[in-house]
């Protein structure tokens, strides 16, 4: 399983089967770059909160659960240093007739250009802004907009998982070397 910073850079960079949105993409009511305070003063309490702390950053994610129309839904908000860059609604349980109207409504607010029948797709903004529809074992809807430093510090980010990994496979190497 990616974690969100993997995820997000891997959604950001999505090339070619992309959508093009004409309408702001924002999650519902919020809009990205809104506080974590803000966003406890519109939903309420959240269900669970979880903070990890990077080395260039700190991401927390606060993570609300409620139904729509008897659909069980969990709301999950995910901020870079205190400020709105991603949220996400998964649905459990949802019939196809469900999920064909969940993508119905997307295509709607956002004016697309086309429908698609595929059960996994992006819609993306000119503005850095995106949304990634997976129809999987839960819908997923994934919402992310990146600012050039939230960019930076995310890509910075999976550089040194990299350069990481690189050097404990280096170490590895080194070891099974010196074993032959």
């Amino acid at each position: 399983m990616k974690s969100f910073v993997e995820y997000a850079f891997s959604v950001f960079n999505k090339e070619g089967d992309c959508i093009n949105a004409k309408n702001k993409i924002s999650f519902g009511e919020i809009e990205f770059g809104t506080s974590i305070q803000d966003v406890i003063k519109l939903k309420g309490t959240p269900k669970y909160n979880l903070t990890r702390k990077y080395l260039t950053f700190t991401l927390t994610v606060l993570i609300f659960k409620d139904k729509v129309n008897n659909i069980k839904k969990k709301s999950i908000f995910y901020f870079i240093d205190g400020l709105l860059v991603a949220g996400e609604h998964k649905f459990s349980e949802l019939a196809n007739d469900d999920v064909q109207f969940l993508k119905r409504m997307l295509f709607k607010k956002y004016e697309s250009e086309r429908d698609i029948d595929s059960k996994d797709f992006f819609l993306r903004k000119e503005d850095n802004a995106c949304i990634h529809f997976s129809d999987g074992f839960d819908v997923s809807v994934f919402y992310l907009s990146l600012t050039s430093s939230h960019k930076s510090i995310i890509q910075s980010e999976i550089s040194k998982k990299a350069m990481l990994i690189e050097h404990k496979l280096a170490q590895k190497e080194s070891v099974l070397l010196k074993n032959l």
